[in-house]
């Protein structure tokens, strides 16, 4: 009996530990008189003032449903607030929250934006929902808050710093806007599994960095268009979905700096990556840099010693930056392509295994100061075009190579019939026209060294045979 009657005092206890309310604005301290409920449910209208009873005095709450609510407009000062004197209808106020012990938190349907650090520091706080019509998360929002899940609506429009930033228990993420904020998620250790939508463009600087080995899902034809500086730094990303970018056109400077990479194929389209922007990704071994991208930046590819290839390098690539592929001391063969006329400070020093270069230009690049510091030089070999030897055997730094040999003689002999005449002219002419000859030899095809297959060599390799 006395077992029974402790259950119901019990039972009783609990139901009196929460409340439901209908409130008017203002109206709310009057009708919550019992400041130890665990748990609020709120309807009707509210403002500024009742949201500051809620988190000024109502120090045991735990759950807090608003679902039913309406924020109101309120001009006035709250001072636990802040200074404000005015507060917009549909938003819940900057700090309003902050550091409180909620484990649950139900947000009106008809807010539209929630201010700075609203429940920045609510680490008890692991249930939080977003509401379709919301427009703008708050700088530091939820930074440090215990949520496990996040999903943005498509509605967001304005996303400040840190929205949810350092949230360690945050495992899951679904990003449906068009733009992801300055370090959205940086330092949530336990991200598992991203999932962007269609419609982002723009992941913000730093939106993920120092995160886990999380898993992205990057959907068919998405509008990804910007990845910011430093977005991914310092994360244990192991994978990540280039080829599906097809719409994507910068990459930030550091972005994926110090990642777990181990594949880079960046699409065709692309025309900016940023300094850095694979730095010291020492499990990445394979990298394929489009030929959209006409500087290759600096720092870009330093450290990544362990990837496996020596055409790095494309047609269409100018400027090779500072550093760009530093300490690739596993580099046994590398290939600098024809269209580079610079190459920056140390571009290729560290290269201590080097033993072979391959140089494509026809006018020899450019470089900055100590090109290949670090590299034997005495005991490597350079080879370029079989026409510009010489130039290269006087040029500072290249000279230094302990061979410089023709990777192809100069031939006017096209067809290689043997002899150079009209008929070598005719399969230029065909091969100017888009119509290659069966037996012919490209690599000779620029007979006037001027880096281009056209009309213009076709005269002046007429000239020559007719010996004007």
């Amino acid at each position: 009996m006395r077992y029974f009657l402790f259950t119901i005092a019990m039972l009783a206890s609990l139901a009196a530990s929460a409340v439901t309310v209908s409130s008017t604005p203002g109206a709310l301290a009057s009708l919550v008189t019992d400041k130890s409920i665990t748990e609020l449910i709120v309807t009707g209208k509210i403002d500024a003032r009742d949201i500051a009873f809620i988190a000024d005095e109502l120090n045991d709450l735990t759950i807090l449903n608003l679902s039913s609510a309406q924020i109101e407009a309120f001009s006035g000062t709250v001072p636990s607030l802040g200074d404000a004197e005015s507060y917009p209808a549909g938003e819940i106020p900057a700090r309003a929250f902050a550091g409180k012990g909620y484990s649950r938190v139900t947000l009106p349907s008809s807010i539209i934006s929630i201010g700075d650090a609203a429940f920045a520091g609510c680490r008890s706080l692991a249930t939080v929902n977003l509401p379709a019509k919301l427009q703008s998360i708050g700088n530091d929002a939820f930074n440090n808050s215990g949520v496990t899940a996040a999903t943005i609506p498509v509605s967001v429009t304005n996303m400040g710093k840190r929205a949810f930033a350092n949230c360690r228990r945050l495992t899951h993420a679904y990003v449906n806007c068009a733009e992801l904020g300055i370090e959205a998620f940086a330092g949530c250790r336990n991200l598992m599994k991203l999932s962007i939508a269609k419609a982002l463009r723009s992941i913000g600087d730093g939106a993920f960095k120092g995160t886990g080995r999380v898993q992205i899902t990057i959907p068919e034809g998405s509008l990804l268009a910007t990845i910011g500086d430093n977005a991914f730094r310092n994360s244990q990303l192991d994978e990540f979905n280039f080829e599906a970018l097809t719409n994507l056109k910068s990459i930030g400077a550091w972005a994926f700096a110090n990642t777990s990479l181990t594949s880079v194929s960046i699409p065709h389209g692309v025309i900016a990556v940023g300094d850095g922007a694979f730095f010291y990704n020492t499990e990445l071994t394979s990298v394929a840099l489009p030929r959209s991208l006409s500087v290759v930046s600096n720092f870009v590819l330093a450290g990544d010693n362990a990837v496996v290839g020596d055409s790095i390098l494309m047609k269409g690539h100018n400027t090779v930056g500072d550093y760009a592929f530093y300490n690739w001391d596993q580099t046994e063969k590398f290939v600098v392509s024809s269209s580079v006329n610079n190459i920056g400070e140390r571009a290729f020093a560290g290269m201590t295994a080097l033993n072979s270069l391959y140089a494509y230009p026809r006018q020899v690049p450019q470089l900055g100061a100590n090109v290949w510091e670090g590299v034997d030089q005495a005991h490597a070999t350079l080879r370029v075009h079989g026409s510009v030897v010489d130039n290269y055997s006087v040029a500072d730094q290249w000279m230094d190579f302990g061979g410089i040999f023709a990777y192809k003689n100069v031939t006017l002999d096209l067809n290689n019939d043997g002899g150079v005449d009209v008929a070598d002219v005719v399969a230029l002419a065909n091969f100017t026209m888009g119509d290659v000859p069966q037996v012919f030899d490209i690599e000779s095809a620029d007979v006037n060294g001027d880096g281009n297959v056209d009309i213009s060599d076709v005269v002046f390799l007429s000239n020559i045979i007719m010996g004007s």
